[in-house]
């Protein structure tokens, strides 16, 4: 034929199969360069294309040594049907149960974050167990996620104000097994809340699957504004989520002070409203007293610094 279906071919590739699709796609545009097949350059170098991107978010093979692909393969030739091809050299992941990436690193972003684990394994796994902040919860082999392995576990929360994460630091441990007794497990810590992400806008093929309500106190405690955030998740076909928050303050529910996607702004805001800039001037005293010396001077706590300062006393 003069095209190639690389949606097809790409979709069937496992990751081990790279670096064969790599040789396959040179041979062919050599081929091609001396009018040896019949298809087209341009398809050739979009099925090569094609394949490079998706070599680019290989869990278990690499074309450079990595810190999960370890284990250095040469550089070798083989025939297929009479067509000689070399397999560039490369580096692969070890074999066995192991846990290749998880989520969320850092700062989730969102109240209701999605906690993964994805892996590779040989054998069927037969338990899971995970931990968050040190209490037994119980992760599900889910569809996989935009950009996340086919072998996916997955723990995500029903849709209500019971289930939101505090504003803070968490902690995740997960353990796999599989048939064979084999384990592999991750630690580690992320944050809600306290650090800006990029949020971008809702996707227009993004639809309303949950909202709820919930008070500024729980979500903040010791806030002094009263009021509540209104909570709107927004789902994809993929299955990514958005959120938005709609703060409320007082009685008045027809006119939202804020509307954000950035959990970091929401908080960044209600949290400057909670705390008071306190500038105190030292002497206190209102008197003063001939022959006695008086040391001017200030402190102040509150947002921002003091950049520049100017006495002016006066005498009434």
């Amino acid at each position: 034929g003069k095209s190639t279906d690389t949606q097809d071919v790409l979709s069937a590739l496992e990751e081990k199969g790279i670096p064969l699709a790599l040789a396959v796609a040179e041979t062919l545009k050599f081929k091609a360069l001396h009018s040896e097949t019949k298809l087209y350059l341009d398809a050739i170098e979009q099925f090569k294309n094609a394949v490079e991107k998706r070599l680019s978010t290989a869990k278990i093979v690499s074309l450079k040594k990595t810190e999960t692909c370890t284990i250095a393969i040469p550089a070798r030739e083989i025939t297929i049907e009479g067509i000689r091809l070399t397999i560039p050299s490369h580096f692969i992941a070890p074999s066995g149960l192991r846990i290749i990436d998880y989520g969320p690193k850092d700062e989730a972003g969102t109240l209701l974050p999605d906690i993964w684990v994805s892996f590779a394994s040989d054998e069927k796994i037969v338990q899971t167990q995970m931990t968050l902040d040190g209490k037994s919860v119980r992760a599900r082999h889910a569809v996989p996620l935009q950009g996340i392995s086919e072998k996916t576990f997955i723990y995500r929360l029903p849709l209500n104000p019971e289930n939101v994460f505090s504003i803070g630091t968490h902690n995740v441990n997960f353990t796999l097994t599989d048939s064979g007794g084999h384990q592999a497990s991750a630690t580690w810590s992320f944050t809600v809340g306290i650090k800006p992400v990029s949020t971008p806008a809702i996707p227009s093929d993004g639809k309303n699957v949950g909202s709820f309500t919930i008070d500024t106190n729980l979500l903040f405690p010791q806030s002094s504004i009263n009021g509540f955030v209104s909570v709107n998740v927004y789902e994809t076909q993929k299955g990514e989520r958005s959120f938005e928050y709609i703060l409320f303050t007082g009685s008045n529910l027809q006119k939202p002070m804020l509307k954000t996607s950035s959990l970091f702004f929401l908080r960044k805001i209600i949290t400057k409203r909670t705390s008071k800039d306190i500038f105190t001037l030292f002497p206190k005293t209102k008197l003063a007293f001939l022959g006695n010396k008086l040391t001017f001077s200030y402190d102040y706590s509150g947002d921002g610094k003091i950049v520049a300062v100017q006495w002016n006393i006066e005498d009434d």
